[in-house]
């Protein structure tokens, strides 16, 4: 399972910064995003550059590392993540472990906690937390090493079934 951070610290704004939502909204920006896989980083990075919240910043970083990096963030997982207010000092659980049900398999959470959790915390606009993944899904990247290396440790899985090997071999 892939572990991210967010952090933020000393953000603010000026007038003559462009408009929310945008990169480089906020300036004396000093924060950041933690991944495995370097663009799901720059991604989360730049939703908080544009003014997001660690919450949006963490759909980007997830939606697009189930991209470029799917092995640690599938679209069939699920986790848990606990928001601190440290306004109200209040902590909250979004508990988004998929669901099994047997004979029918598992439900995935990633998409439905990464939604909630946006949803409630973020400041920006949905497409705009997503848009590097769903460019990245739509348009195709290149493979990273790490990615690289997932796949040449699935290989002898990956070779022995049709579909599988179909959908990672062109």
């Amino acid at each position: 399972m892939a572990a991210f951070a967010l952090g933020l610290a000393g953000c603010g704004s000026d007038s003559a910064t462009p408009q929310e939502g945008t990169l480089g909204f906020i300036t004396g920006f000093i924060g950041g995003a933690v991944s495995d896989e370097p663009r799901a980083a720059l991604a989360a990075r730049d939703v908080l550059s544009a003014g997001g919240t660690a919450a949006d910043a963490a759909a980007a970083l997830y939606f697009t590392l189930a991209v470029t990096k799917p092995a640690q963030a599938g679209l069939g997982g699920g986790g848990v993540c606990e928001v601190y207010s440290w306004r109200s000092t209040q902590v909250e659980t979004l508990n988004f472990l998929p669901p099994i049900r047997p004979g029918e398999g598992v439900i995935p959470g990633n998409p439905r906690g990464m939604l909630a959790l946006q949803a409630k915390y973020g400041r920006l606009r949905w497409e705009l937390v997503v848009n590097t993944g769903e460019r990245l899904a739509r348009l195709g990247t290149t493979t990273s090493r790490s990615t690289a290396r997932d796949l040449a440790a699935a290989a002898p899985t990956i070779g022995a079934d049709a579909g599988l090997k179909a959908i990672f071999t062109g």
